[in-house]
């Protein structure tokens, strides 16, 4: 039994926003604020939208960046929305022109500065060192496509 990619997409869209959930219950025990009604409704709308992602990869991009950005503003821990930003990094890069994916990169990276300098509680140095790699990930990703097709 074979399943469907759209299917595959939807799958991982609830699953990521699943562990998203679990990640913004858990906030409390690293010394953030725990999710209220307004975070677990942000939480879904940064993660459930990756179900479109191979349809609209650069809509789903933008998307999961503006609600990171609401997000982190919002005072919450960043960590638990970065799966839906991470995977549309990756699927714009596997499936855009160069370019666009260094762009996009560009973009996360920014975004993850962002969070880092408003957010307020336990900062984790590893996640500089995963901001500033984000767009030579993004180059690399679609080097690897190019080789390979």
């Amino acid at each position: 039994m074979r399943i469907r990619p759209q299917c595959a997409d939807v799958l991982i869209a609830v699953a990521l926003t699943g562990a998203s959930a679990v990640l913004g219950k858990e906030s409390g025990s690293q010394g953030w604020d725990p999710l209220d009604a307004w975070g677990y409704l942000l939480v879904a709308l940064a993660g459930l939208p990756l179900a479109f992602r191979v349809r609209a990869p650069l809509a789903v991009l933008l998307w999961t960046h503006l609600v990171f950005a609401v997000y982190v503003a919002g005072g919450y821990r960043p960590v638990v929305v970065t799966f839906g930003p991470m995977l549309s990094l990756y699927t714009v890069a596997s499936l855009c022109a160069l370019r666009t994916a260094v762009a996009c990169g560009a973009l996360m990276t920014g975004a993850k500065l962002y969070g880092g300098s408003v957010s307020i509680g336990p900062r984790s140095g590893g996640g500089f060192a995963v901001t500033l790699t984000l767009p030579t990930s993004a180059g690399a990703v679609q080097g690897e496509e190019d080789a390979s097709g």
